[in-house]
C-alpha cells in the first residue's frame, strides 16, 4: 500500500507540474510582446511571423508553418510589427520604430524612443529591414564559377578544360560585373580549340529598374585568327524583372571596337552595341533556365556583326553546387579568311554558386 501510495503522489506531482507548464505557455502565447508580427493582403488573410525583409517587389514573411513565404508587395494593405523596424522611403528617408496600419493604404512608424510617429503611404516604402546591398551601407556578392574537364585515351586521346566564372556586386544604385571563359582542348597531341573571354561592367541605376551601363571585354581565339578584340562602350538599361523565379535585363548603347588579327590586320570601329541576361526556375530550386546574349553591329558600311550567346539549364545538387548543360554559340558577319563564321560548343559540367 505504501509503494502505491507512493505512486499515486508521483502521478499527481507530474500533473501539477504540467498544468503549470501549460499555463505558463498560454500566458507567454497571449503576452502582448508574442504576438507575431502580421501582413494584411488585399484578399482579407491576415499572415502572422516575423517581416525579415520588404524589396522592391516583395515582403518576406518567416512563419513557423511554412517557412519564409515571399509576398506581392502590391497585393499588401499593411503591416504590423511587434518589435522596431527600419524603414526606408523611396526619397531617401530613414526611420527606425514600431509599425501599425494607420487606414487608407497607409502605414504608422511610431518612434520606439517617444519621438512621435510618421503615417507613410505604402507607395512610398521602399524597404522594410533592408539588406547592406539595398540600404547602400555594404556590398553584396553573387556569382559562380563553373568548369568541365574531359580526358580519355586508348583508341582516342583527347582533353578538354572548360572553365568560368561571373561575379556580381551590389550596392542599393550601384552593380559591378566582372566574368570571363577559357577554352582549351587537343587530340591526340594536336590543339583543336584555344580561346578566351574576359568582361567587366558597371551599372548606376537611376531609378528602381532604369540604369546608366559601362562595359568592356577582351577576347582571344587562335582558331578564329583573333589575336585581341577588345571592345569599350556605355549606353542605357532596364532592368525587366529581377524577382527570384524570373529576371531579365536588356541593354543598349554605343561601342569602339579594336580589332587585332594574328596574320597583322587591324582595324578600329564603332558599333551599336546590346545584351541581355535571363534567368527562370522551370522547377522552383530545381531547375533553371538561363540565356545571356551580348553583340555589336558596326556603324560602317559593311556592318560587321558579333553575337556571343549562352543559354542551357542548370540544376542545383547540395550546398551551392550545380550541374550544368550548356551551349555557347558565337557569331560573326565578317570572320577571318578561311574561317567559320559561328562557333558552337557544348558543355557538361558542374559549378558552385553562391
Amino acid at each position: 500500500m505504501h509503494l502505491r501510495a507512493n505512486g499515486f503522489e508521483g502521478a499527481a506531482a507530474w500533473l501539477r507540474a504540467a498544468a503549470v507548464v501549460g499555463a505558463l505557455a498560454v500566458a507567454a502565447a497571449v503576452a502582448p510582446g508574442a504576438v507575431a508580427d502580421q501582413v494584411l493582403m488585399r484578399n482579407g488573410d491576415r499572415l502572422s511571423g516575423k517581416i525579415v525583409n520588404k524589396g522592391p517587389d516583395k515582403i518576406t514573411l518567416q512563419t513557423p508553418y511554412g517557412g519564409a513565404i515571399g509576398l506581392p508587395w502590391s497585393e499588401v494593405t499593411a503591416i504590423q510589427t511587434e518589435s522596431p523596424a527600419r524603414v526606408l522611403l523611396g526619397d531617401g528617408t530613414d526611420l527606425t520604430g514600431i509599425v501599425a496600419p494607420a487606414g487608407d493604404g497607409a502605414i504608422e512608424v511610431r518612434d520606439a524612443a517617444g519621438g512621435g510617429a510618421r503615417r507613410v503611404p505604402l507607395a512610398a516604402v521602399a524597404f522594410v529591414n533592408p539588406t547592406a546591398e539595398q540600404s547602400g551601407e555594404g556590398w553584396v556578392s553573387r556569382g559562380r564559377v563553373g568548369v568541365g574537364l574531359t580526358d580519355s585515351s586508348g583508341n582516342s586521346d583527347t582533353q578538354r578544360l572548360y572553365g568560368e566564372a561571373d561575379v556580381t556586386l551590389r550596392a542599393q544604385a550601384q552593380r559591378l560585373s566582372f566574368g570571363g571563359r577559357i577554352n582549351r582542348a587537343a587530340d591526340t597531341g594536336t590543339l583543336t580549340a584555344s580561346n578566351w573571354l574576359a568582361r567587366a561592367g558597371y551599372d548606376r541605376f537611376v531609378r528602381e529598374k532604369l540604369y546608366w551601363y559601362g562595359r568592356t571585354s577582351f577576347e582571344h581565339d587562335r582558331f578564329k585568327d583573333l589575336e585581341l578584340r577588345s571592345a569599350v562602350g556605355g549606353g542605357l538599361g532596364y532592368q525587366v524583372f529581377d524577382g527570384p523565379r524570373l529576371s531579365l535585363s536588356v541593354q543598349a548603347g554605343p561601342d569602339y571596337v579594336w580589332l587585332n588579327r594574328s596574320d597583322g590586320g587591324n582595324e578600329r570601329f564603332a558599333a551599336a552595341g546590346w545584351g541581355l541576361r535571363a534567368g527562370y526556375w522551370i522547377v522552383e530550386e530545381r531547375l533553371q533556365a538561363f540565356h545571356t546574349q551580348e553583340g555589336f553591329i558596326a556603324l560602317s558600311s559593311d556592318g560587321s556583326t558579333l553575337v556571343r550567346t549562352q543559354t542551357g539549364l542548370r540544376a542545383p545538387i547540395y550546398a551551392g553546387l550545380d550541374a550544368n548543360l550548356q551551349l555557347d554559340l558565337d557569331w560573326e558577319s565578317d570572320p577571318a579568311p578561311g574561317r567559320a563564321s559561328t562557333d558552337r560548343t557544348w558543355i557538361v559540367g558542374i559549378g558552385y554558386g553562391w
